[in-house]
């Protein structure tokens, strides 16, 4: 069975004396292929509370495996997230999916934009926030121009922001014409991040900087630059 680092070893074994079969037992026992071969032992299954904090260790302990190791356990995280019926359990699933390397991670969060839970979809997008490649700002900006709830709206156009390049900028264009003055003021913030230009607060200078129009830099006001700061 893969293992988790040293460091992760010691403390999970710690904290989980008497496992049944090492760390992050409970997080097995979602996936199918495992539960068939302890079906007489059902009734005395990990309880949620256990899942749960076996799935924190795995968000911390994640950046740190080696490549083998983050694909064996994105296979229990695959499993989890198509079989486990506690939303809980999928964000924390999908939040462990910041700390890993490999490419099937866009897969798994483009599947899970369409998850029932707005708590879901909003840890996606927290990770496609670090994940600073054409798909990922891509699936961003879809979600940006097709989520109906205004928390994962915000949470993509926050995202986005994280991603430098003209592709970012560029999927946060139709949210400065948006009727809502919170999100037009949300894709401000995120084009100034994105861009590193200081163009103001009026959303219709930004939109002509999305034009290819000349437009008049500012200074950072104190508000921002307080905020940089922190």
């Amino acid at each position: 069975m893969h293992r988790l680092t040293p460091l992760a070893i010691l403390t999970t074994c710690a904290l989980l004396a008497g496992c049944h079969d090492g760390p992050l037992f409970a997080l097995k026992t979602i996936n199918p292929v495992y539960r068939s071969q302890w079906a007489d032992d059902e009734k005395l299954g990990p309880t949620d509370a256990q899942r749960h904090e076996e799935l924190q260790r795995l968000v911390a302990s994640m950046p740190s495996l080696s490549d083998a190791d983050q694909e064996y356990w994105l296979a229990h995280i695959e499993a989890l997230l198509e079989n486990d019926k506690n939303p809980e359990m999928r964000t924390l699933a999908i939040r462990a999916l910041a700390g890993c390397r490999s490419q099937r991670v866009l897969d798994l969060c483009e599947k899970q934009l369409t998850d029932e839970s707005i708590k879901v979809r909003m840890a996606v997008c927290d990770v496609l926030a670090v994940r600073d490649e054409a798909r990922s700002t891509e699936l961003l900006g879809t979600t940006i121009g097709s989520e109906s709830n205004e928390d994962v709206m915000m949470a993509a156009i926050a995202a986005v922001g994280k991603h430098q390049s003209p592709e970012a900028a560029q999927a946060l264009k139709a949210s400065l014409k948006s009727r809502n003055p919170a999100v037009r003021t949300a894709a401000v913030e995120s084009l100034a991040q994105c861009t590193g230009k200081e163009l103001g607060e009026d959303p219709q200078v930004w939109v002509a900087y999305l034009e290819g129009k000349a437009v008049d830099e500012q200074k950072k006001s104190f508000t921002r630059q307080m905020r940089d700061l922190f």
